[in-house]
């Protein structure tokens, strides 16, 4: 499967959880055709701009998220470990997607309450769990400032089991409490990436308790973060 299949199902995916929303209008419009009509690149992928341009050709705004993002916790949330995520980030009912395989569909409720989206330093908007949205806003920050690197693509909340696997356990990223950064370039393996050429990026999470993928021996994901702790 191609990268772009990849997205687009992904995208169909969460269309199938919100679809009164915007991720539902590009669905039924197709983001090829606004993508042209707005002078954009027409990649068929659902990017920040393409988003904007869906709601100015249909004239209408998209209903916000409550931004929990935007506050500051009155205490900063203790990291579970991963056989104890759900106690901490909550639990939800999900079903496989019909037609994504490895995908899954979150119950509405649970997604409304807990996803919210996060505005980073750059200007670009991820969707993350409110409980890690401050954190990692200001994490991300001070990464990129002390590393001098500053990663182009970044992405967080996409309900799907492990590497797209319907007989493994749910990925992290199910919660928003997980994102990878530039995976073309940080990629499961790689030994030469941004990241191991600017280790202080890394460092700032390891230092605040974060797990990162490039740490890991049997199956190493520079592009990976998590907060969760072994």
């Amino acid at each position: 499967m191609s990268d772009f299949e990849r997205e687009w199902n992904t995208t169909k995916a969460l269309a199938g959880i919100y679809e009164d929303d915007v991720l539902g209008e590009l669905l039924r419009c197709g983001a090829r055709s606004i993508q042209q009509a707005a002078g954009l690149k027409v990649d068929g992928l659902a990017g920040p701009a393409t988003v904007e341009a869906i709601e100015a050709l249909l004239n209408k705004k998209t209903e916000e998220r409550e931004t929990h993002d935007a506050k500051r916790p009155q205490y900063r949330q203790p990291i579970p470990r991963r056989n104890n995520i759900e106690a901490y980030y909550g639990s939800f009912s999900y079903k496989d997607h019909p037609d994504t395989p490895g995908a899954i569909i979150i119950e509405r409720d649970w997604v409304r309450k807990n996803i919210v989206g996060l505005t980073l330093h750059t200007g670009k908007k991820i969707w993350v769990h409110r409980l890690v949205a401050h954190e990692l806003g200001e994490l991300f920050e001070k990464a990129c400032k002390v590393s001098g690197y500053t990663p182009k693509s970044v992405a967080s909340w996409v309900p799907r089991h492990m590497r797209w696997d319907n007989t493994r356990s749910l990925s992290r990223h199910s919660w928003g409490i997980a994102f990878d950064i530039d995976p073309a370039l940080n990629g499961v393996g790689m030994t030469d990436t941004p990241l191991h050429r600017h280790p202080e990026w890394a460092q700032v999470f390891r230092d605040a308790g974060w797990t990162c993928g490039m740490d890991w021996r049997n199956y190493p994901d520079p592009m990976h973060f998590e907060r969760t702790t072994r």
